[in-house]
């Protein structure tokens, strides 16, 4: 009943709209300098056990490195964007996303352009001289930027049919996302989502312009777990009853105050658990 009630769709993008199955497509390296890429990838992978679609995918790339001399690591967050990983010599190899770890680097923008014209998600795999608790404080362009890489996440066969029938029954959708908005615009288009040109990046704006934009906005971009439950909570504020569809950790929190959530058997437990439908 509630959810024939629901007039308003937020819509996690991996693993809702998209098969969560990634696939790292190219890599383009960033300095000059030689490289184990493969053992630096499998130790990050490894050392923090990050489970999500991301960790996956560059496991399965990159797969014949060894294990270096492990000192600290930090689990990827979705506040962060990153994690990382200290190793043996006052080194931390950190992977996550470009803008929120290296600024001011041409091939590096060039390559986000490029791979986000074509949906693809990007990653950057970058170096700090110093410690992990450092690398919590500091700022972004103190990382030397090492290697960049794009990973295709393909549409749900069903996709397109399945938002017809919610704009069918004038229920507005909207993408949360913790991707590149311009990413998630492109994926977005592919998939029929109307308006999809309407898109913010959620890392640069404050509370009250959340507010102020939520309404008018189809796209929601660089979104912090707790932005998903602010606009759940602004959206019914502004008297839309709201269904959240979610499926990880960063989601159950929009779950929780959304007025039906829904998640997947395939989901985390947790979202899982603290959904109506699933």
């Amino acid at each position: 009943e509630m959810l024939a009630m629901v007039d308003t769709l937020l819509l996690d993008k991996t693993g809702t709209i998209t098969d969560g199955n990634l696939l790292v497509t190219a890599e383009i390296p960033l300095s000059d300098e030689k490289i184990d890429l493969n053992s630096i990838i499998t130790t990050l992978v490894e050392a923090t056990q990050d489970k999500n679609p991301t960790a996956l995918a560059l496991k399965k790339k990159y797969d014949k490195g060894k294990m270096m001399k492990v000192v600290d690591i930090m689990p990827f967050s979705s506040k962060r964007k990153l994690s990382a990983v200290a190793v043996e010599g006052n080194e931390v190899y950190c992977i996550g996303a470009p803008d929120f770890i290296v600024e001011n680097n041409e091939m590096l923008d060039n390559f986000v352009e490029t791979s986000c014209k074509s949906c693809l998600r990007t990653l950057v795999l970058a170096r700090y001289q110093g410690s992990i608790d450092e690398l919590k404080d500091m700022q972004k362009h103190k990382m030397e930027p090492l290697y960049a890489f794009s990973l295709e996440d393909k549409l749900r066969d069903d996709v397109k049919e399945t938002l017809n029938w919610f704009y069918d029954n004038e229920v507005d959708i909207k993408i949360v996302s913790g991707d590149n908005p311009n990413t998630v615009s492109q994926i977005a288009e592919l998939s029929g989502i109307k308006d999809y040109g309407k898109f913010l990046n959620c890392s640069e704006v404050t509370d009250e312009e959340l507010e102020e934009r939520a309404l008018d906005t189809t796209i929601f971009g660089r979104v912090a777990p707790e932005q998903k439950s602010q606009l759940v909570n602004i959206l019914q504020k502004k008297g839309r009853v709201v269904g959240m569809i979610g499926d990880g950790v960063n989601d159950v929190q929009a779950l929780k105050e959304a007025d039906c959530s829904i998640s997947f058997a395939s989901a985390n437990e947790v979202a899982r658990n603290i959904s109506r439908i699933v």
